[in-house]
């Protein structure tokens, strides 16, 4: 009997992108930034532990950032 002691996952491509802006008024620098990951909501495994434990990968995650420095 024979066990198989190697595995491995598919090959995935994962993109991300990002848009900002910054202005300043009245002595205040202000940003904006738009994050997003996964922008084509691909689906993917990002580990693999053991034999049984496989880990998809995020779906697609907007994250929106707003500065104001002083």
């Amino acid at each position: 009997m024979t066990t198989r002691t190697t595995y491995s996952l598919p090959p995935f491509a994962k993109v991300g992108t990002l848009a900002s802006y910054s202005w300043r008024t009245v002595g205040t620098d202000f940003d904006v930034q738009l994050n997003v990951d996964n922008l084509f909501n691909a689906r993917y495994f990002e580990s693999l532990s053991g034999t049984h434990t496989v880990m998809p990968g995020a779906p697609r995650r907007w994250i929106a950032t707003v500065r104001a420095s002083f």
